[in-house]
């Protein structure tokens, strides 16, 4: 029995049996075709709890004045649909800035410029960015987090590590959720956290997710206190029980070859 598991898409493969997933990933009336045979757990995605990471700031905006938004997505999942939708989140809420970081990409000034060329095409000036690298180790990326206020999650390709990271540093994650794995990641966790609001289909649903969050603030302190706490508790981040799941699906499985 051969099992794939956490690939964006189907093997392909008539020697690979079975796709793990779950429900929030892939409903049964997904359209997403396979060569396997989905397998959903209850849930999919596994995190360690975050005990290590940095405390949890104060909201950003009290200090600075204005919202902070923010992506630490791979660049190649920022498309300019995407940047055109984040161009009509910054217009949406006045004098907010976007802050972008992937590892040391943006150490680069022709990638720095690069980028702010991309977005001038959507009217957004580059005052309203703050492209940072230079920070590679883990703990100083995670404190980055200290100056965002509302994480942006990219489509059709979604952040899963990301959307993990900004949760337990206190920042609600809006997404863009589709019908296919890589475009369900994000929407499959914030679901797990209670964030089912902050999943949109359209961009106008994305647009109205990032108002609603930036025109009460005390709403949003309320959730930059709570989510680590929320997120822990979930069980994204019951490893015991995930364990458990996984068992029962081999054994599953086993039984279902064994009857074949």
């Amino acid at each position: 029995i051969q099992i794939s598991y956490h690939d964006c898409a189907t093997s392909g493969l008539a020697q690979m049996d079975y796709w793990l997933t779950d429900k929030s990933l892939h409903p049964a009336d997904t359209p997403e075709k396979f060569r396997e045979e989905l397998y959903r757990l209850p849930v999919f995605y596994q995190f360690p709890p975050p005990v290590d990471f940095p405390a949890v700031s104060s909201l950003p905006t009290d200090q600075n004045g204005f919202l902070t938004f923010g992506s630490f997505n791979k660049p190649e999942k920022i498309n300019d649909h995407v940047i055109a939708l984040w161009a009509d989140v910054l217009a949406s809420v006045p004098h907010s800035r976007l802050f972008l970081k992937h590892r040391n990409y943006f150490e680069d000034a022709n990638l720095v410029k690069h980028w702010q060329s991309k977005f001038a095409q959507f009217g957004i000036t580059e005052d309203r960015l703050l492209l940072v690298g230079n920070i590679d180790e883990r703990a100083e990326h995670l404190a980055l987090y200290h100056h965002i206020d509302i994480a942006l999650d990219p489509f059709p390709f979604n952040g899963a590590t990301t959307t993990y990271e900004a949760l337990a540093m206190g920042v609600p994650v809006v997404a863009m959720q589709g019908k296919h794995f890589v475009d369900r990641v994000a929407g499959s966790i914030l679901q797990r956290v209670g964030l089912d609001h902050l999943i949109a289909d359209t961009p106008r649903t994305y647009i109205n997710a990032t108002q609603a969050l930036a025109e009460n603030l005390s709403d949003l302190r309320r959730l930059r206190g709570s989510l680590r706490d929320r997120l822990t508790s979930s069980t994204l981040c019951d490893a015991g029980q995930y364990a458990h799941n996984v068992e029962i699906a081999y054994r599953e499985m086993w039984r279902r070859w064994c009857s074949a």
